[in-house]
């Protein structure tokens, strides 16, 4: 953590950040509360709280249990890369502390990535682990457990990140105390739990505690098999950005809805991209329900064993056209209808881009819909 030469002295960034949702493997910040101070815990930089517009829906779990302030207060905040420059300030010179620090640190990379800004060198220091080893305990606990165990008051304000920051710093000041050391000495004398990020990999300093560094950049998608590239399988990162040009189409688009075969849209990637591009041109919008379609495109396609692959959609579709409420097409016949417009942009890569980025709600499959306050997004 230090390096040779003349001792620069130390500045220590307590901090806990506080995220609107984690979709998308990614989190997106709504604050982030410091305090910064010096070895001997003398206080430079009082308590804040920095509120951010996540540009994002609230999860209905942090609306319910997470949040210490009112979340339309959040509309008129700045976003991430307005404070970012703010941040940076506070990280130069400093050591990041927090408790389990490397989840806020990675969600600080998640933002520059969402923003496209060059990610500051973040060193940082775990008081989670640290608490854990001086404690001789099995696992990890909580912050509001270790600040009554070392402080001996009762923990305020949980999931406020500024009273977090605050209460790590606390808990850090009582361990040091206990041991007669200041934080540079504590830090020196700990270096599994110290760490430092390269670009948007962060790794803890020891081999056994290495996370990312060697691992795929975020987000992970799915890996495939050979011979299902141009499948369209959930999880894989075909799958993500049909799902964002889908719902790219469907803000834009209010007229009839189109629905796919699972036969297209799940084993044929770029003729189910093509399709999106042609419902697109047509000012049409996509749905994966047959009863929200006006037409439904089949395909009929064989597995790998030779047999006709079932779609589930298909027999619903077949009934609803019995009844006149849709209209049944295959995809030759679709594709005849609704022409590639001339110069259509065929450049799927477009849809990696940040402004793509799904919002999507991971529900609970037996949650009832009254039990989301937030009431974002469809329930379909």
């Amino acid at each position: 953590m230090q390096t040779g030469g003349a001792r620069r002295k130390m500045k220590y960034l307590f901090f806990d950040t506080e995220c609107a949702n984690c979709f998308d493997r990614t989190g997106k910040l709504f604050s982030i509360g410091f305090v910064l101070t010096d070895e001997n815990f003398n206080v430079s930089e009082p308590r804040e709280d920095i509120l951010i517009n996540p540009d994002a829906p609230f999860d209905w779990f942090v609306v319910r249990k997470m949040m210490a302030y009112d979340r339309r207060i959040f509309k008129t905040k700045p976003k991430f890369d307005a404070v970012f420059p703010r941040l940076v300030e506070l990280l130069d010179g400093a050591v990041a502390v927090g408790f389990n620090t490397a989840a806020d640190v990675v969600y600080l990379l998640d933002e520059c990535n969402r923003y496209k800004l060059e990610p500051p060198k973040i060193r940082f220091f775990d008081v989670q682990l640290w608490e854990q080893k001086l404690s001789e305990r099995q696992n990890v606990c909580r912050l509001a457990a270790a600040y009554e165990t070392w402080c001996g008051m009762e923990a305020h304000d949980a999931h406020r990140s500024d009273m977090d920051a605050e209460m790590t710093m606390n808990v850090a000041k009582a361990m040091c105390a206990r041991l007669g050391m200041n934080m540079d000495e504590a830090v020196a004398a700990n270096p599994d739990f110290q760490g430092e990020t390269e670009g948007f990999y962060y790794a803890y300093s020891t081999d056994e505690m290495r996370d990312s560094r060697d691992k795929t950049p975020r987000p992970h998608y799915r890996k495939v098999k050979p011979g299902q590239e141009n499948f369209c399988l959930r999880g894989s990162r075909n799958y993500e950005m049909f799902m964002r040009f889908a719902e790219d189409i469907n803000k834009r688009n209010d007229g009839k809805k189109v629905c796919l075969s699972d036969n297209l849209e799940s084993f044929d990637y770029d003729r189910a991209m093509r399709a999106l591009t042609r419902i697109d041109a047509a000012g049409m919008g996509y749905t994966f329900k047959p009863s929200e379609a006006a037409v439904y495109v089949s395909l009929a396609r064989e597995d790998e064993t030779g047999k006709m692959r079932k779609c589930s959609k298909f027999n619903r579709a077949r009934r609803l056209a019995k009844e006149g409420a849709i209209e049944m097409m295959t995809a030759d016949e679709f594709e005849k209808a609704y022409p590639l417009p001339e110069g259509a942009n065929l450049d799927w890569d477009r849809f990696d881009k940040p402004e793509f980025a799904r919002e999507v709600k991971r529900k609970k499959r037996k949650r009832r819909k009254n039990n989301d306050p937030t009431k974002q997004g469809s329930h379909r």
